[in-house]
């Protein structure tokens, strides 16, 4: 067999292409109250494409470094972010609010990084079929990039010799969908992913010191990445399944590959009209059985109009309990952490099955 090119299965997949026809949206039009009536349509021409804006040029680049805990501790795994955007007085975020990097973000990285094991393992299928992972208003991409390269980060030592031997599996480990609904910041988003994935390909990569067989891909297959639009709301999100269900031909309600294992968003709620569509996304998405939503959320984030029972209101009439995971009550930096406005929390289904 010939030698197989590294960067081959990076760019079979081009996370960072469209995969069918988007709708021009703009995330001001939620104030303007425009709203938009177009669904996912593939024969849509009412968009004309010769007519496109070109595309924004970011003025900033936000830069972020995690340690990932490992099992050994000589071995010190470093993720770098560098994501390119807007300053948040910027007239870009008027219109498209995801151009710039939010508070919140932070401590949703945070947590993951700490936590990724315990995330992934949330799932009760026995299959060995893919935890799948979906970034609700990805914006920059921190949370959902991050996510993606926690996969090659963050193996146990019996992970690892297990994953050792089964190196030529097709099927990757976990899936991770980065969505926006913006025009202007999936442009962006992608524009990102495709830097990010280069400025840590090392880390994507098999050792140069890999006495694998040369048939084997050379690329270690943990984690599937992939970008698409998702407007919030129930018909939305019923039209994003049917887009992206994946290879399957099954309609049935119970079909896995309709649903994720793990969702989740940060900064996503600033006006109280994105509330319903939101929930409605994530009851309409996320997996009926186990399945996880991760959100962080700032109330004091400028032009934040939104309460935060509000938000935990409309959680609780979808059929969703909650855990706040930061600030802990106990802790004694919790009343500061209030003071500071930014809290994480985990939402399950109220009855699994």
């Amino acid at each position: 067999m010939s030698e197989q090119d590294p960067q081959s299965d990076s760019q079979e997949k081009q996370p960072t292409k469209p995969q069918h026809k988007e709708t021009k949206w703009y995330d001001a039009w939620i104030r303007w109250e425009k709203g938009s009536k177009e669904t996912y349509d593939d024969d849509d021409d009412e968009e004309n494409d010769d007519n496109e804006e070109p595309p924004l040029i970011p003025t900033d680049t936000y830069h972020s470094s995690y340690q990932v805990p490992s099992y050994n501790d000589d071995v010190k795994t470093i993720i770098n972010l560098e994501l390119r955007g807007f300053p948040s007085e910027s007239e870009a975020i008027w219109t498209s609010t995801g151009l710039t990097l939010w508070r919140s973000a932070e401590f949703l990285c945070d947590y993951l990084v700490k936590h990724y094991g315990n995330i992934v393992q949330l799932r009760n299928d026995d299959d060995n079929t893919p935890c799948r992972i979906l970034e609700v208003g990805s914006g920059l991409g921190r949370s959902g990039i991050l996510m993606h390269l926690l996969a090659y980060a963050s193996s146990s030592q019996q992970e690892e010799e297990e994953y050792a031997m089964t190196i030529c599996r097709q099927q990757p480990q976990q899936q991770v969908v980065l969505t926006d609904g913006d025009t202007d910041v999936l442009a962006q988003l992608r524009s990102n992913i495709q830097h990010n994935l280069e400025l840590n390909a090392k880390l994507l990569m098999i050792s140069d010191d890999d006495d694998r067989s040369s048939s084997c891909s050379h690329r270690k297959n943990k984690s599937d990445l992939s970008c698409h639009q998702l407007i919030w709301g129930k018909d939305h999100a019923k039209a994003f399944v049917h887009h992206h269900r994946g290879q399957t031909t099954d309609d049935s309600k119970d079909n896995a590959s309709s649903y994720f294992d793990v969702m989740i968003g940060s900064d996503l709620i600033y006006v109280a009209q994105v509330i319903e569509p939101l929930f409605e996304t994530v009851q309409t998405l996320l997996h009926p059985k186990h399945g996880v939503f991760l959100m962080a959320h700032c109330v004091r984030r400028q032009g934040n109009e939104v309460d935060l029972d509000m938000v935990l209101d409309q959680a609780r009439k979808v059929g969703l309990q909650y855990t706040q995971l930061h600030p802990k009550k106990h802790e004694k930096s919790c009343e500061n952490d209030q003071e500071e406005g930014i809290f994480l929390y985990q939402f399950e289904w109220s009855t699994k099955d």
